[in-house]
């Protein structure tokens, strides 16, 4: 087969139907959104497709899955490469600070993980939290000094990424968000706001000039709103995604992550990042609680279980006793946290509730207090559990349970980086979470295990204990 190479599609340019056939079989998955499914009464047709039969082509993320299958089949694979290469490395550029936060005798990693990606010019990074994933960033952006877009799907995420590639190279960066709109070689950027934009002329002429794309936390680009932004950036020759989770969708999607950026070129877990020194020591201790459950629906469990259950939430109020201070603890429901931060203020745990409807000066004022000692705990939900940056938090509390591997690892990254004083004398470099393993139901339970499951996978020590509390 002879397969013809463009930034954003791989087309089959020569080739017999029985290879048509393959490639179809091959690029079938599973996809429960069911944005690219056809429907057919055919096995195959009836997952999502993403070899498009009309003109014979697929996303360039697959290219080298596809020509690995291809080559296990005994098919023979010929490439015709017309992409337009914007520019090349330059390693006289100065990225010295790359590992510097190796210890002496450690092995780097960081400038490794970008040689292989300007080697390979496309792929994922999966780096876990606190590795400096934006420092690779900004390595990469400066040894290759074509127009970049670094695409996040949080504002607060696309500053911290500018604000650290400006740190490094000294070199203004371009934001594009709240109301925003400037544009220059290091440019930031989130979905929603080029989603928000998509069809307007100064939209589409960034999209059209971007040479090279940087999706932070990239297993969003699966989402069934980010990817037209993943598939409209036809002359970005280099496109690299940043993840500790990039394949970790509960949704089956994860293939779409592949497809728009390309498949894990560089992995190092947290789990020998602790190893190295880079990273706190984090222990996951779980206590198992018991709870017949009378509900028939996922949502009519979670209340009675989590949110409502007095048995659970006094096992959550004991654990926040235990847990060293400051710590989080993250809940999913508004009125569940509400009710929690009343138990902790009555048991004299001082703890205030962040939510996403606070601003943005709002939550980082609560941040200060905890990290000033005014509060023992912030009880939070998602708005904490990604780029949020508390060197000095000492534990994390899980009262919201749930199957999410993203969120699981997200959640205990928030504590890993270790906690130095102005001297760099090292204050913190042990981490604890507590999380619950419920029983009793059967979709709790598969929650635990699977959340037990991506604690050990990402190399975390993980204990199962008895609380000694009454519960």
């Amino acid at each position: 087969m002879w397969l013809e190479v463009q930034n954003n599609r791989t087309r089959l340019i020569r080739g017999t139907d029985d290879e048509i056939e393959f490639l179809a079989d091959y690029l079938a998955f599973e996809d429960n959104k069911g944005r690219f499914k056809r429907k057919s009464k055919s096995r195959r047709e009836q997952k999502a497709q993403m070899f498009n039969i009309f003109d014979n082509s697929f996303p360039t993320g697959l290219l080298p899955l596809v020509r690995k299958a291809a080559t296990r089949a005994e098919y023979q694979v010929q490439i015709k490469d017309v992409r337009v290469v914007p520019c090349l490395a330059d390693w006289t550029e100065d990225i010295d600070w790359l590992d510097a936060i190796v210890p002496e005798g450690e092995d780097p990693y960081q400038l490794p993980a970008v040689q292989r990606a300007i080697e390979r010019k496309r792929g994922i990074l999966k780096l876990a939290t606190g590795g400096g994933k934006t420092e690779c960033a900004a390595a990469i952006a400066t040894v290759l000094r074509c127009k970049w877009l670094f695409v996040a799907h949080r504002m607060n995420l696309a500053v911290q990424a500018g604000e650290r590639f400006k740190k490094r190279t000294g070199e203004a960066f371009g934001i594009v968000g709240e109301g925003q709109w400037n544009i220059r070689r290091f440019t930031c950027a989130t979905f929603q706001t080029l989603l928000a934009r998509f069809k307007t002329p100064e939209c589409q002429k960034l999209l059209r000039e971007t040479e090279g794309v940087i999706f932070d936390e990239s297993h969003v680009v699966g989402a069934e709103s980010f990817w037209p932004i993943a598939q409209s950036m036809k002359n970005a020759y280099y496109r690299f995604g940043l993840s500790g989770t990039p394949l970790n969708r509960g949704d089956q999607r994860s293939a779409l992550n592949v497809a728009a950026i390309g498949p894990v070129i560089y992995e190092l877990k947290a789990g020998a990042l602790i190893e190295k020194g880079v990273l706190s020591k984090a222990t996951i201790r779980f206590s198992p609680l018991f709870q017949p459950v009378r509900a028939k629906t996922w949502s009519g469990v979670k209340g009675e279980a989590i949110i409502r259950s007095k048995k659970r939430n006094q096992l959550l109020l004991s654990l926040a006793k235990k847990a060293t201070k400051p710590g989080f603890l993250f809940i999913d429901e508004i009125n569940h946290g509400q009710m929690l931060v009343q138990q902790l203020q009555m048991a004299g745990i001082s703890a205030e509730l962040v939510w996403g409807k606070l601003t943005t000066p709002e939550r980082n004022a609560a941040k200060r207090r905890l990290e000033h000692g005014d509060i023992d705990l912030i009880v939070c939900n998602v708005v904490f559990q990604e780029g949020i940056d508390v060197p000095s938090l000492r534990s994390v509390i899980v009262g919201c349970g749930g199957k999410s591997v993203i969120a699981a690892l997200q959640r205990v990254g928030r504590g890993t980086r270790k906690d130095r004083d102005e001297e760099g004398n090292i204050l913190k470099d042990t981490f604890e979470v507590w999380d619950i393993f419920d029983k009793g139901d059967e979709w709790l339970e598969k929650h635990s295990k699977e959340r037990m499951s991506a604690y050990l996978r990402e190399g975390y020590q993980t204990i199962m204990e008895q609380p000694k509390v009454n519960v």
